[in-house]
C-alpha cells in the first residue's frame, strides 16, 4: 500500500531505499498504469475528453475515474470507502519516517481534509481539477472537466464499470507474482 502510493513521488533510483514490499507496491502502480493508459475503453473516455482538454484528455479521465470508483464503491469493496481511506491514513501515518519529505510535509493536510474520501464528492472533484489547472502552463480547461464529466455521466460511469473488472484482474495478477 505504501508503495502504491508514493509511486508518483518517486523516481527509479530513490526507490531503491525501500523494502522489497514497497518496491512492489511501486511496481504495482505504474503497471496499472501503462495498463489503463493502453486499454481500450480507457481510450474511449479520453477521446470523449479530447475535444474539451486536448492532450489533457487522459489526466481528466483518470481524474474522473477515481471520482467514478469512490461514487460506485460498494461494487466493487465490502469495506466501506470511509474506513477504507482511514486505514490509508493509519498505515501512512505509522510509516511517515520512511516517507520521503515531500509527502510527509503533505500528509497530515491530505489525512486533516480527508482528500481521498473527497474524491467521491463533486466538491473534491472540483477541487482536484483547480489544483491540476494552477499547475498547467498551457490551456487545459481542467475547471471545466467536472461539468464534462457529468454531462457524459452515464457513458464514463458505463466505461469505467467495463473497464475496473479487467484493473482489478492484472493487479491480482501482479499481486501474485
Amino acid at each position: 500500500m505504501i508503495g502504491n502510493f508514493l509511486a508518483d513521488f518517486v523516481r527509479n533510483k530513490s526507490v531503491k531505499g525501500f523494502s522489497e514490499k514497497v518496491k512492489k507496491g511501486v511496481g504495482l502502480h505504474r503497471a496499472i498504469d501503462t495498463f489503463t493508459d493502453s486499454h481500450p475503453i480507457v481510450k474511449q473516455s479520453t477521446a470523449r475528453m479530447q475535444q474539451y482538454h486536448g492532450k489533457y484528455a487522459p489526466v481528466v479521465v483518470d481524474v474522473c475515474y477515481d471520482y467514478i470508483l469512490a461514487s460506485n464503491w460498494n461494487k466493487y469493496s465490502d469495506q466501506s470507502l470511509n474506513d477504507f481511506c482511514m486505514e490509508i491514513y493509519d498505515i501512512l501515518e505509522s510509516r511517515m519516517d520512511t516517507l520521503p519529505e515531500k509527502v510527509q510535509r503533505f500528509l497530515p493536510e491530505l489525512i486533516k481534509r480527508d482528500w481521498l474520501a473527497k474524491y467521491g464528492t463533486e466538491e473534491g472533484l472540483r477541487f482536484t481539477f483547480s489544483k491540476l489547472d494552477n499547475r498547467t502552463k498551457f490551456p487545459s480547461e481542467f475547471y471545466k472537466a467536472t461539468d464534462h464529466l457529468f454531462k457524459h455521466y452515464d457513458d464514463f460511469e458505463t466505461d469505467f464499470n467495463l473497464f475496473f473488472p479487467d484493473l482489478i484482474n492484472i493487479s491480482k495478477d501482479f499481486i501474485g507474482k
